[in-house]
């Protein structure tokens, strides 16, 4: 009788009822659901690293008028420099160089078809460092144009010479120009067109 007290006050666990096999644990007992998570949409950025006007895949640089190629084509056909992109509002940066650079166009101006966010730098005065100079087009040709597709885009930060238009916005909506400089505008700085509203334009 004594042996069996030492025993059990030496090992308390001897004293537990054994657990039955079909006895479940209250984790087993759980049942386990998957809860959906909102759907979420990545964004590429595209960067612009040469001021040259130049569509040439191969050539070690991205320019901008390639970029914005790139932006136009969610499906990601398009690619240069094994850039491309399946995203339906991109934004194109620049990593040019230090201070100001100038992007001269030629033959045509960039033309907008899907929503993007062109951003581009500025001094410490917020005065922007991206110049892209429209001399060479033809008085009829703005230097960015934003057509319906490209509603919802931006652009931010840049500094535009032209004949001509500046920004021709043509039935486009939801759009918004921002801290941009145009300057030399023979025509108008920024024109809308057509059925386009909700447009926002910013000093």
């Amino acid at each position: 009788m004594k042996r069996n007290t030492l025993r059990s006050r030496l090992n308390p666990l001897s004293r537990r009822p054994a657990r039955s096999a079909n006895r479940r644990s209250s984790f087993s007992q759980r049942r386990l659901s998957v809860e959906s998570l909102e759907q979420r949409t990545l964004l590429a950025v595209l960067t612009v690293d040469t001021a040259a006007d130049v569509v040439k895949d191969g050539d070690g640089e991205l320019s901008l008028r390639e970029a914005v190629l790139i932006a136009n084509d969610s499906t990601g056909t398009i690619s240069y420099e094994g850039v491309s992109s399946t995203d339906v509002a991109d934004t194109i940066e620049f990593n040019i160089g230090d201070g100001a650079q100038t992007i001269a166009l030629s033959g045509t101006g960039l033309s907008i078809h899907e929503a993007v966010t062109i951003d581009g730098p500025t001094d410490d005065d917020f005065n922007p460092l991206i110049m892209i100079d429209a001399a060479a087009l033809p008085l009829s040709v703005a230097a960015i144009r934003v057509t319906t597709g490209g509603g919802g885009s931006t652009l931010r930060g840049l500094q535009i010479s032209t004949p001509s238009y500046g920004v021709d916005i043509n039935a486009s909506s939801d759009n918004v120009v921002e801290h941009c400089d145009i300057q030399n505008a023979g025509w108008s700085a920024i024109v809308m067109r057509g059925a386009s509203g909700n447009n926002v334009i910013q000093e």
